[in-house]
């Protein structure tokens, strides 16, 4: 490796680092409107307080030009499972609702390195996507941030398994962790997207999973 070049590990630290000093700094100009918002769901769009995050260069170009309007875009969900057959849950430092690990994918990312990106800045863990759970959509993926933002997002998520890291929530997004089995995934209030695709992924089917198509031409 040259001199001066990062390892993977060393650039998602440093990633990290940078996403919590720059949520640091939006929290505080965020925060009179965050206490505005709630959670709930309104016909078809989910209303979900969420953390005050920087977004990509890319998103935030977009964002320049379109506004609060509708964006559509494609994110990962990672799934991850312990020795004892729980899933790993983190609660939104926000809403107080529990969620799977992911979050958007960059221009020219492959999903597989967004999961695992995703997974380590959230989790502190470092994974390897094994399998594709399947590719999720439908209203509970439609949300409004706080500042007005409304994002659709298309959802392609894997399992995964632990090859290193220390389980520690980035503090920002997630404040907590824990892995839970399917009595307590049944109690705790996990959000509506996460439900959907982890009910999935405890269930342990081998066939990745997509919606039935519903849409049929007008006669």
């Amino acid at each position: 490796m040259p001199n001066g070049s990062l390892s993977s590990q060393s650039f998602f630290l440093v990633t990290r680092d940078i996403r919590r000093l720059a949520a640091n700094v939006r929290r505080s100009s965020l925060s009179s409107l965050d206490r505005a918002w709630g959670v709930g769901q309104a016909g078809a769009l989910l209303l979900q307080r969420r953390p005050a995050m920087p977004i990509s260069d890319h998103l935030r170009a977009v964002r320049s030009k379109i506004g609060h309007d509708l964006l559509a875009t494609t994110a990962v969900s990672i799934s991850v499972f312990d020795d004892q057959g729980r899933i790993l849950l983190g609660r939104d430092a926000e809403t107080g609702l529990w969620t799977l690990p992911g979050g958007a994918i960059d221009p020219n990312e492959h999903p597989a390195d967004a999961a695992t990106r995703e997974c380590f800045e959230e989790t502190g863990l470092v994974v390897r996507p094994k399998r594709l759970l399947g590719v999720f959509g439908g209203p509970e993926f439609l949300i409004r941030y706080p500042n007005g933002d409304l994002t659709y997002y298309t959802v392609i998520a894997f399992e995964a398994v632990i090859e290193g890291g220390a389980l520690a929530p980035d503090g920002e997004e997630i404040a907590s962790l824990r892995f839970v089995d399917r009595g307590e995934w049944d109690q705790l209030p996990v959000s509506p997207s996460s439900r959907i695709i982890s009910r999935q992924a405890l269930q342990h089917d081998p066939v990745p999973y997509f919606a039935a198509a519903s849409w049929r031409p007008e006669s």
